[in-house]
């Protein structure tokens, strides 16, 4: 048995040797011309090179093209790595780690075929569209392609990357066409399907106001997912326009009223800007207390009266008879939306919304305010006292 095992792993051994053998002949023996790709085993670090092995061939490449991005070598002796040929020299190929010439082609072809997405540099704006820098390659991007959003100022995408699909390559990679709308694109159907399944109605989220129209905001959720705010719901105030409440850049709260698809699978999402806020009249109560004096905002004029502001969402009505208990009820008729008046809380019914108001009263006498109302315990007679006090006064004054 032993013997039979001991010839067995002889003979493996042999065949181990002359596939090796073989390989090394064969690496030798093949012919490599400039630009080919090959994949080398890394054996040896020096100072200025890295030495690797191509299938029993050495190959060497500059040590300074295999450092990352903080000048630390990125390779281990035994790692495998894909380099391409710069040069064969007698018994030594010079290698390189940056792809050209036929290599180049044949990494975009592959792309193309694939559908796999390239980087790419925005280098200038030509007629129609943008040149772009691609693995070296200089390739075209139609204007309609390079964003998924109208484009006002083309210059402001120049040296700037981005990641494209390579939509046409031909004549061996002089004629290449890309497109980084159909990344947005796919980024966007695979954003809306997570979205979907993360959110809900009637939540509460963060998001971004991205544009400005005159019936509501557009506010960015998510890379690609938008939702619309309506006019009537950016603010608890009525609005003109929506710039009076918000401007693009700005980050708010909003909550989601309704997410559905229409029939092309765009998702719409309505939002509410003031319904992630709290209701305003929920403490109108303590803010506007019956008799105090506010400062109120002309919101319009009324053939019955101004309706007043007295603070985002909460309007009251200054009615039109209230305007004889000034001295000049003509100037009064003169004012115009925007200008403020002091005004003097009358009802406030929190149910319907309603604040009834008038021009404040001038108190001749508020010393009444001292009365405690105590009827009983340690300090009642203090109370009664002051009470007393208040009619002796009134008996002075009458005697005089």
């Amino acid at each position: 048995m032993r013997d039979m095992f001991g010839d067995d792993d002889s003979q493996n051994k042999k065949n181990d040797f002359a596939t090796m053998f073989e390989a090394s002949v064969q690496g030798y023996t093949q012919t490599y011309g400039k630009g080919d790709k090959v994949t080398a085993e890394v054996m040896t670090l020096g100072k200025d090179e890295v030495f690797v092995n191509i299938s029993g061939r050495d190959g060497m490449v500059p040590r300074a093209e295999m450092l990352d991005a903080n000048g630390q070598l990125k390779v281990q002796v035994g790692d495998q790595v894909t380099l391409y040929v710069v040069k064969a020299q007698e018994g030594l190929l010079v290698l390189s780690a940056k792809a050209s010439g036929k290599a180049l082609a044949d990494d975009l072809e592959d792309a193309f075929d694939f559908e796999t997405p390239v980087e790419g540099r925005v280098t200038e704006v030509v007629n129609g569209g943008f040149r772009v820098n691609v693995m070296g390659k200089l390739a075209f991007c139609p204007i309609s392609q390079m964003d998924s959003k109208p484009i006002t100022e083309p210059e402001s995408y120049i040296d700037k990357k981005f990641d494209f699909m390579i939509t046409k390559f031909e004549k061996g990679g002089r004629n290449i066409v890309v497109s980084r709308r159909r990344m947005l694109d796919m980024e966007k159907l695979e954003n809306q399907g997570t979205f979907m399944d993360q959110r809900q109605v009637g939540e509460v989220m963060n998001g971004r106001v991205v544009r400005l129209e005159n019936y509501g905001a557009f506010v960015e959720l998510a890379p690609g997912i938008d939702g619309l705010v309506h006019i009537s719901e950016v603010s608890w105030s009525r609005l003109a326009h929506p710039s009076e409440a918000l401007e693009v850049g700005q980050e708010i709260s909003v909550k989601i009223l309704k997410i559905e698809e229409d029939a092309t699978g765009r998702l719409k999402i309505s939002l509410s800007r003031k319904q992630a806020e709290e209701d305003p009249w929920m403490t109108a109560y303590k803010d506007f207390a019956v008799g105090s004096v506010h400062t109120g905002k002309i919101r319009s004029k009324e053939r019955f009266g101004f309706l007043m502001e007295l603070k985002p969402g909460i309007v009251g009505l200054l009615p039109k008879s209230a305007f004889r208990e000034v001295a000049d009820e003509r100037e009064m008729e003169k004012k115009n939306p925007g200008e403020t008046l002091k005004v003097q809380i009358q009802n406030v019914n929190t149910v319907e919304k309603k604040i009834s108001l008038s021009f404040p009263k001038d108190q001749e006498d508020t010393s009444w305010q001292g009365f405690t109302g105590s009827t009983g315990g340690a300090g009642s007679g203090k109370g009664l006292g002051t009470l007393a006090d208040q009619f002796k006064n009134l008996t002075v004054t009458k005697k005089k």
